[in-house]
């Protein structure tokens, strides 16, 4: 008799458990009781069954998975999730250059205006072995010559493949309108459509993408994307009553450029291709190199943005609502930041500030910055708000190194051990730097370097803050330079310094100067801060302070039983850290904090003479502002830089080796300067 207490067990999925549920219950059969299903050939058919279930418990939790945007693989799932939520995925994105183009026609030529037509052809020069060849993507505006030449400046170019397609229209063999354009790697924002009335009316309208349905009309002259199954992109039109439909007979034709995407960055310079007048000279000059240059959205940032886009729903109102709509339409930059007035010190209402880092460089050009503002970021903004762009503000941080070591526990010879710990460096900046927001932390950074080899024992590092700007060589000017956070109190070789410059001295003649920060004195206690006035104080306690100079005093005022106020009544001198503790009083939990003089420092210029002497050349050239880390230079008047493309660096170390950044400062390693990471080894024995 069969036992009916007996149940399948349906929790365990694998294949062993499965198969052993199955046997556990026909033994519990009175017909299968005795039964050896292990030396039978019931034994495969057991195996078949636990295989089909283990199979189909697979396919339905992978189906099931696919059936959410958090947890889809499939890519295709991912983008048809993001479509529910009324998000197109990014397309590849070309390269895209700025250049002036200078055209000079022949000796007998009279034409009189000219213009650059869409897909005019330039190549590049050579990178890597390759060239690209870059085409315009809109009819640039006639140009009148002056004298023999035509000049056009800001063309902008974008590397690709030109493609054109057409496709008749038939209501019965297309009833949803859908043409797929099977090209991977297209750069929508090149793309044009026209739908031409019939093969024998030549009369044509051009399309629009169609970016927010509500404002679309049933007569609007808009087409729609979205990505198919094979990361391609498909075009539909509306119906008549959401956008203007096609009618049978109807030519559409697209044109658009297949993309290498960021293979073709970096270019410098590029020549006119295809002749625009025939007989002419053309010459080109590069205005931006290319940049830019994207493959196509990944599914993880599909999964980021497509929420934060259904949240924005098309209109701009808090920070991540900019942030949202920047990366969807203008994907040149890497890294997007936003702060509104009210965090700008003093607080500037009814404004709001972007920073963005681009993909390639450190500045954002006045063209991207216009077209950002004007095209993308005001006709979806609040109307009383208004937007500033702010290129960002780098803070390159340099390490000096000194790093222990056994050489006994290693293979590698002492510049071989150097390499590994700069490129540990260099790691450690690709993933924790170089972008908004982000923060160095000291420990982290040390053991990131120990981790280098077995053989290091321990290090140390000092960090500097370099901040670099160009300075007027043709008259005065006063700089504000913001480090981002409160800089150290320097002494003697910690001090703030600078690259060389050339000013004259009282005489006339030409020196090679530099500034730095003047020697400190430490001093007093200016004030004290009240962190917290305690309770229960029923006499004023004694204030006892502690520190490294000599002669300080202060104390309490008590009212109703909380420390209401201090009074310094001896400076004293020679501080240059100071705490206080309390003493008696019968209450508890007060907290005070001393402050000392010199929360301002002064910078200085100076030069040595042919002798080595050095000469201060001028005494009071600006201050330093070491609590908010705003260093000021007074009247800074340079005849010359001496350097590159007439930057001059400030070097100066943080207060705390561990900290961020905010708003539009970017920590980040320039890992083309061959001083911003130096290594000292110290042989030692363990």
């Amino acid at each position: 008799m069969a036992n009916n207490t007996s149940q399948i067990q349906l929790t365990a999925l694998d294949f062993d458990a499965i198969k052993q549920n199955l046997i556990t219950y026909l033994q519990s059969q009175s017909q299968f009781a005795d039964y050896n299903f292990q030396g039978s050939a019931f034994n495969i058919l057991l195996d078949i069954l636990a295989y089909n279930t283990t199979y189909n418990a697979f396919y339905m939790n992978m189906l099931a998975n696919e059936m959410f945007l958090d947890t889809a693989v499939l890519r295709s799932s991912v983008v048809s999730q993001a479509k529910s939520l009324g998000y197109t995925s990014k397309s590849s994105t070309a390269a895209q250059a700025i250049v002036n183009l200078t055209v000079t026609k022949g000796i007998n030529d009279q034409t009189t205006i000219l213009n650059v037509p869409r897909f005019t052809s330039f190549v590049s020069s050579a990178l890597n072995g390759a060239s690209y060849t870059f085409y315009t993507v809109e009819d640039s505006e006639y140009v009148a010559n002056t004298g023999n030449t035509f000049t056009f400046n800001s063309l902008v170019i974008k590397e690709g493949v030109p493609t054109t397609k057409s496709f008749l229209y038939s209501s019965t063999a297309n009833p949803s309108q859908y043409f797929d354009l099977v090209d991977q790697n297209i750069d929508l924002s090149t793309l044009q459509v026209v739908v031409q009335s019939s093969t024998t009316n030549p009369s044509y309208t051009v399309f629009t993408l169609a970016e927010d349905a509500t404002t679309v009309t049933a007569n609007s002259n808009v087409y729609f994307v979205e990505e198919g199954p094979n990361a391609n992109y498909i075009i539909y039109f509306g119906d008549g009553i959401l956008s203007a439909n096609l009618v049978d007979q109807n030519i559409v034709t697209v044109s658009y450029l297949i993309t290498n995407a960021d293979n073709a960055n970096d270019l410098q310079s590029f020549g006119l291709q295809t002749s625009i007048l025939d007989g002419s000279v053309s010459s080109v000059t590069t205005a931006t190199p290319s940049f830019g240059g994207s493959p196509i959205e990944s599914i993880d940032s599909i999964k980021t943005n497509a929420p934060k886009s259904f949240i924005a729903q098309n209109r701009i109102v808090t920070k991540n609502d900019y942030i949202t709509i920047i990366n969807k339409k203008y994907p040149y930059f890497d890294s997007v930041t936003v702060w509104g007035g009210e965090e700008e010190t003093p607080p500037v209402y009814g404004q709001v500030f972007i920073s963005a880092k681009p993909k390639n460089g450190y500045v954002t050009t006045t063209s991207q910055v216009d077209y950002l503002i004007n095209e993308i970021i005001r006709p979806f903004s609040v109307l009383t708000v208004t937007p500033n762009f702010v290129n960002p503000d780098y803070d390159y941080l340099n390490f000096n190194l000194n790093v222990n070591y056994d050489p006994s526990q290693t293979i590698q010879s002492q510049q071989n051990l150097i390499s590994s710990i700069i490129s540990t460096v260099y790691n450690y900046a690709n993933t924790n730097l170089n972008t908004f927001n982000s923060s160095f932390q000291y420990s982290k950074f040390l053991t990131a370097i120990d981790g280098t080899d077995q053989s290091i024992q321990s290090s140390t590092s000092t960090v500097y803050i370099e901040k670099r700007f160009n300075p007027s060589l043709i008259e005065s000017e006063t700089y504000t330079i913001k480090f981002g956070t409160s800089l150290h109190h320097g002494i003697s070789n910690d001090r703030l310094y600078s690259t060389g410059f050339i000013q004259l001295d009282s005489s006339g003649n030409e020196q090679e100067c530099y500034i730095e920060e003047t020697p400190f004195d430490f001093g007093s206690i200016e004030s004290v801060t009240i962190n917290s006035p305690g309770y229960a104080y029923t006499t004023a306690p004694t204030i006892i302070i502690e520190g490294d100079g000599l002669g300080a005093n202060a104390y309490p005022v008590i009212v109703n039983g909380q420390i209401n106020s201090v009074v310094v009544d001896v400076a004293g001198n020679n501080y240059t850290t100071a705490a206080i503790t309390l003493s008696g009083g019968g209450g508890t939990g007060a907290s005070l904090t001393p402050n000392l003089t010199g929360g301002t420092g002064v910078l200085r210029t100076y030069y040595f003479d042919t002798n080595n002497v050095k000469h201060i050349l001028n005494p009071t050239a600006g201050t330093i502002d070491y609590i908010n880390g705003i260093v000021t230079l007074n009247n800074f008047y340079p005849l010359s830089v001496i350097g590159t493309d007439g930057v001059l660096s400030i070097f100066a170390q943080p207060d705390n080796y561990s900290f961020s950044s905010k708003n539009q400062i970017i920590l980040t390693l320039d890992q083309t300067s061959l001083t911003a990471v130096s290594v000292i080894l110290n042989a030692v024995s363990s």
